[in-house]
């Protein structure tokens, strides 16, 4: 500013389309297993190619190979969940374990998988459920966003968003008791009450 220059910043401002939200307050989904399982089952190179075509990239909190981001060989078959080949494949008979060790020894009958997109991906995210026996049913509704906005959902397909760029506003916004989008009503202070196997 003395000097009279301008400089600039790069940072990663982007929309990671396709994330699966539980809803923590659901008693299905305070089981941290049942979390994990869920985690385990989905394909997320499958997902990307079909949402994203060759432009995928891993998202963690941020996408692979960026500012802020991990090296992609830190993500993929390193990080659960993000499993390749047949390492996918252990993770998804480890998924089943986890299933059948919070009591759900033939998988779970129904469970809603709530989407407001018409993209093929939301299928591929059935699919990955339905391999460790999760019968997840799509439901499609224009009222998305009033149904996560109370609370009414289980599990949601939804974009998770960032206009600053900033690793704060993850946190902020999505991971913070009464942020503005903390769509699945996650709250650290009841970590403790989950089961902790």
């Amino acid at each position: 500013v003395a000097e009279r220059k301008m400089g600039s910043l790069s940072q990663p401002l982007w929309c990671s389309i396709g994330n699966m939200w539980p809803n923590f307050a659901n008693p299905l989904m305070k089981d941290k297993r049942v979390l994990q399982a869920i985690n385990l089952s989905q394909d997320r190179q499958e997902f990307g190619k079909i949402r994203y075509g060759g432009r995928y990239l891993a998202t963690t909190f941020y996408p692979v190979d960026t500012v802020w981001g991990k090296p992609s060989d830190q993500v993929w078959n390193v990080v659960p969940g993000f499993g390749t080949g047949a390492k996918k494949v252990a993770e998804r008979e480890q998924a089943k374990q986890l299933l059948a060790d919070a009591g759900y020894p033939n998988g779970i009958p129904d469970l809603e998988l709530l989407t407001g997109y018409t993209e093929g991906s939301v299928e591929a995210m059935q699919r990955g459920l339905l391999s460790v026996g999760i019968n997840a049913r799509i439901n499609f509704q224009a009222d998305t966003e009033q149904r996560w906005g109370k609370g009414n959902f289980v599990l949601l397909d939804r974009r998770l968003c960032l206009a600053l760029g900033d690793p704060d506003e993850v946190m902020a916004n999505y991971f913070i008791p009464g942020g503005p989008r903390n769509l699945g009503r996650y709250d650290h202070r009841r970590a403790g009450q989950r089961h902790a196997q």
